[in-house]
């Protein structure tokens, strides 16, 4: 390898690593079972808030084991928004019906 390169380590190998991989299994475990805040784990484990969102998604301790938690779906794929949309589509009309 040359200057700057180095092979990536996943979860608790890798040299930045803020968990073991037990206490990432769980806080998924938490997560998942107990419905603990994000925010509180980040406080439990003594880590940022996004750094347990991207353990919990599995983006990072893939091998940890545990509940992975999908995080939200994208805003055009939730019932919610597929609600709001089709409730504006029976809207009034456009603004060409309203004239005529």
């Amino acid at each position: 390898m040359g200057l700057n390169q180095t092979s990536y380590q996943p979860g608790q190998l890798n040299a930045n690593a803020n968990m073991t991989n037990a206490e990432a299994r769980a806080a998924r475990f938490l997560r998942a079972e107990w419905k603990v805040s994000m925010d509180l784990l980040s406080t439990m484990y003594g880590v940022s808030r996004s750094s347990i969102s991207y353990m919990l998604r599995g983006v990072t301790y893939k091998d940890a084991g545990g509940p992975i938690d999908p995080g939200r779906s994208s805003p055009g794929t939730s019932p919610k928004y597929k609600r709001r949309m089709a409730h504006k589509s029976l809207g009034s009309g456009t603004q060409e019906e309203e004239r005529s």
